[in-house]
């Protein structure tokens, strides 16, 4: 091992100097390659701001067809005014925790085969809500939400094979195993880091579950590090004002996911991180069973199928 390895390895063990934009200057010192990405058809999750906004953007200068999700359409349509590129582009505006709204999408407004399928929509309320499904926001939106629209489309033939899938995580999840005892928060005091750890230590597991069990498409997942994301702002003020001018930029939180959109086959079902394999987990206390896994496997699918009604038809939000 040479120095600079050494002191490498040494930066990494501190986090601080490796999830922060020094730590990805160190792991990503050369630019992406431009990949041409015509003919190809993509969806993206959370692309109103932040790093769904870069990610998207850079998927239309490639060439790719995209179908872009937000709450909010006025400001998911402003994002891309004055792109060169907004042509190829189609705006849909949806509430990822409105699960029968993400089920339908998936059966109604998904035309084409899908080559690139990013889950990248992601918040942090400030205070519990319950969605008029009965399930906590974040855990629909971020864990619900990706299962239903990922398994529906493969189920019904909208994925291409080779497609790529990738769950954007959070570093958060380190620190949280698994936990499906309490998602509604009724035995505990809602603390939304615990819940968004949570749901995201849920996308990790999920991302491996599905490469096991549709192997012909190609899942991973990733943290993109310390970003400056209006989210952080938002959601974590004090965290943002701590580290300031630390944080990642936009389009470096957007490197490795484009980098799993793009590069050359890698291992399916692993966790990424400034575009190289990342530990699930850094301690044994929170590392999953078999059984839990297949847990919360089972949750999913019991919710997707009581969204799909006796008939397994559409259900149709009047």
């Amino acid at each position: 091992m040479t120095k600079i390895d050494w002191i490498d390895q040494l930066l990494d063990l501190t986090i601080l100097f490796s999830f922060d934009h020094s730590g990805f200057k160190r792991h990503c010192p050369n630019p992406l390659e431009k990949i041409d990405l015509s003919g190809k058809h993509g969806i993206v999750t959370g692309a109103s701001s932040g790093i769904g906004l870069a990610v998207s953007k850079a998927l239309l200068q490639q060439g790719m067809q995209c179908q872009l999700i937000g709450r909010d359409l006025a400001k998911l349509e402003n994002g891309f005014k004055s792109d060169p590129f907004v042509s190829q582009a189609e705006f849909y505006s949806l509430d990822m925790s409105d699960l029968k709204k993400v089920y339908n999408f998936a059966l109604e407004d998904v035309k084409s085969p899908i080559d690139l399928l990013i889950h990248n929509a992601g918040s942090m309320p400030l205070n519990l809500k319950i969605t008029k499904g009965g399930v906590e926001e974040m855990f629909a939106a971020q864990v619900l939400a990706p299962f239903i629209l990922t398994k529906t489309l493969a189920d019904v033939g909208k994925l291409q094979n080779g497609c790529r899938i990738i769950f954007v995580s959070s570093g958060g999840m380190y620190l949280q195993k698994l936990d499906l005892s309490d998602l509604l928060f009724e035995k505990r005091p809602y603390n939304k880091y615990n819940g968004y750890a949570n749901a995201k230590r849920a996308q990790v597991i999920l991302s491996e579950l599905f490469s096991q069990k549709y192997p012909q498409y190609l899942f991973s997942s990733m943290h993109p590090g310390w970003v400056d994301t209006p989210g952080v702002r938002h959601s974590m003020p004090s965290f943002k004002k701590l580290l300031n001018k630390r944080l990642r930029s936009i389009e470096e939180g957007a490197d490795t996911i484009l980098w799993l959109a793009t590069s050359d086959n890698y291992s399916n079902g692993k966790f990424w991180f400034d575009r190289k394999l990342a530990k699930t987990t850094l301690f044994n206390f929170n590392q999953s069973s078999k059984q839990e896994k297949e847990l919360l496997w089972t949750t999913c699918q019991s919710i997707l199928d009581t969204i799909k009604g006796p008939s397994h038809e559409p259900v149709i939000d009047k």
